[in-house]
């Protein structure tokens, strides 16, 4: 009551009935007065709660959720009881959104794709609503180069190996390739048709053939990394020089250990096998495994014979070789070819 006069404040949201007794004094003597005020509830409309700020984002960027829980809020309704729906104002589509469980708000990028739009949340309340709104902007970026070709990587040891790469960039730069890494066999080409070649050595098969390649737009590298596994190659058998085999007319030649004079990076001396293709009209040949003898028919044979022998892996790759064997002549003491008569 101010200077007489009966001033009512309301607070706010609240309803209810309640009964006001008015007493008026004047020379010790008083008088009352009653009256009850009434105020009915009303559904109030929901309202933003906490507003959201305006979203910047790089194009291509990665997926954001915002939490809706809070947006809005009802005084006379509980508040998850609030629909929640958007509005996209000017275009969408540089970006996918939706609303999961009226909780939670997704937006992904659009590959490539920019631009600016405005997003309005609506709140929906028995029947009522309230509003947020705010902006979301995706910038560009310069992307990175994007290789179109997939690596080679398997490679055969001593034949030739070759990868021709390309690769595309979204704003149209030009393109530097380099190798960042690349083993000592291979080599890079770059022109009009980008390449790594070569021919991997025996020696590569224990080294690490690691391969990167760069592709640099003025801004951003992109790299393309692999490792090549190199399959060993059968080389064959091979038989170096076998000295020729001399004996004298009526000796013997000795044996000769053919394993002694082959080598074969794929394969043990033992697993080789041994024959010949001579077929010799003086000279008897012995070939027992890896062990050759070698006898004249006539042992007052002399002269020279050619014999080749063939060495043989397991998965039938060849080398052959010649050895000469000679018998030096002899002076031979006569010899009687006729029987005495001892009778008269």
């Amino acid at each position: 009551i101010f200077e007489n006069e009966l001033r009512l404040e309301y607070k706010k949201n609240q309803f209810g009935e309640a009964s006001i007794i008015i007493r008026g004094f004047s020379d010790g003597l008083t008088v009352d007065d009653s009256f009850t005020i009434s105020v009915r509830s009303v559904d109030d409309p929901p309202f933003v709660n906490t507003f959201l700020d305006d979203i910047v984002l790089k194009e291509d960027f990665s997926p954001i959720s915002i939490q809706l829980e809070n947006i809005f809020s009802d005084v006379d309704n509980d508040d998850s009881a609030i629909l929640i729906r958007s509005e996209v104002h000017k275009t969408s589509d540089f970006f996918n959104y939706s609303i999961l469980n009226n909780t939670v708000l997704n937006i992904s990028s659009k590959q490539n794709k920019t631009g600016a739009a405005t997003i309005t949340l609506i709140g929906y309340s028995n029947g009522k609503e309230a509003e947020d709104t705010f902006i979301l902007q995706v910038e560009p970026q310069n992307d990175p180069p994007v290789f179109q070709t997939s690596p080679v990587e398997m490679a055969i040891e001593g034949q030739t190996y070759q990868y021709e790469f390309s690769a595309t960039d979204e704003e149209n730069d030009p393109i530097e390739f380099s190798a960042s890494v690349l083993p000592s066999w291979l080599t890079l080409v770059t022109g009009n048709v980008n390449r790594i070649e070569g021919s991997p050595t025996n020696a590569a098969l224990s080294e690490n053939n690691n391969v990167v390649i760069d592709a640099f737009d003025g801004t951003n590298h992109e790299f393309q990394s692999y490792t090549i596994m190199i399959i060993s190659a059968n080389y064959g058998p091979t038989i170096s020089d076998i000295p020729e085999q001399i004996t004298d007319e009526g000796m013997f030649f000795f044996p000769l250990f053919l394993d002694m004079y082959v080598s074969d990076p794929d394969n043990a001396r033992d697993e080789i096998l041994w024959a010949t293709s001579t077929e010799s009209k003086v000279l008897e040949i012995m070939l027992l495994g890896n062990v050759v003898e070698v006898l004249p028919i006539d042992p007052y044979w002399n002269g020279t014979e050619d014999i080749t022998f063939i060495a043989t892996d397991p998965t039938g790759l060849k080398d052959s070789t010649v050895v000469r064997y000679t018998i030096t002549p002899y002076n031979d003491p006569p010899q009687i070819l006729s029987t005495p008569i001892l009778t008269a």
